[in-house]
């Protein structure tokens, strides 16, 4: 699996869990609050993933578009 590829899929799963959030915000708002959460998290990763030093410094995608949601 190369860089991009993580990347795409820590971004997929952020979309997904928002999309879940969205879903319940009305009848469980407390787990749609930990699935934001989740899906800032998985953005922290692929941000990490894009730039830390993980794989150096070379930025290759560019993470910051607006969410869909």
């Amino acid at each position: 699996m190369r860089r991009d590829d993580m990347i795409s899929n820590e971004r997929h799963q952020a979309d997904l869990y928002r999309r879940e959030a969205k879903r319940r915000r009305r009848k469980n708002p407390a787990l749609a609050d930990q699935l934001d959460a989740w899906a800032d998290a998985s953005m922290g990763r692929a941000e990490q993933m894009r730039v830390g030093p993980l794989f150096g410094s070379r930025e290759s995608v560019d993470i910051s578009r607006e969410d869909a949601a």
